[in-house]
């Protein structure tokens, strides 16, 4: 039987289309795995694989949850710096952009140091608390900025405090005596704003 120039061409157009749909397809995946490999659950395996020792794998939890902490407080940040037109506000905004900037540094040249690996965004850690506030209106905006942010800084001190008693390492200790003091003073500031507003 013989085919049809017409069947051939097609069945070539046809071919040409699957593997090109598949080709973007592979692409698609690839930038997925990208994406993952930026969250906190890819870091968490990687730890994990890395640290059999209880006490290792504790420390690495810990500067993972501090990494993801230093970049929402940013983000938080930049969003009052963006958004508010508090005097007050802006000056805690600036407060948090620039200290968890250094803390966020420094924890990464920690982690180099003891082979942990840190997730680099927070794409796939969105926390629900900072999605409310970017829907804030403007006149609701201020109080719900500050009582998100004396929110945070104790959960962070009491995080830290608890780092502290339970850590060997004198390294994580460091950087723990370094940072409290500013989480203590950010929240001292957001505390004073939030009793001034009511």
């Amino acid at each position: 039987m013989r085919i049809q120039p017409n069947f051939l061409a097609v069945l070539n157009v046809s071919l040409f289309t699957a593997t090109f749909l598949f080709g973007i397809a592979a692409c698609n995946n690839q930038q997925d795995v990208t994406e993952a490999d930026k969250s906190k659950d890819i870091a968490e395996v990687q730890n994990d694989t890395r640290f059999s020792d209880s006490a290792k794998a504790s420390d690495a939890t810990f500067m993972e949850d501090v990494a993801l902490a230093n970049m929402h407080e940013i983000a938080i940040g930049q969003l009052g710096k963006d958004r508010s037109k508090s005097p007050e506000v802006l000056m805690l905004s600036k407060m948090l952009i620039d200290d968890h900037t250094t803390a966020l540094d420094n924890l990464k040249v920690l982690a180099d140091k003891k082979n942990i690996t840190l997730p680099v965004s927070t794409e796939n850690n969105k926390d629900e608390a900072i999605n409310k506030l970017v829907k804030q209106k403007t006149a609701t905006f201020d109080q719900a900025f500050i009582d998100l942010n004396v929110q945070l800084h104790k959960e962070a001190i009491a995080k830290f405090m608890a780092a502290d008693s339970t850590t060997g390492d004198a390294d994580i200790k460091s950087y723990i005596a370094d940072v409290l003091p500013n989480l203590k003073k950010h929240l001292e500031h957001a505390e004073q704003i939030q009793k001034g507003s009511k």
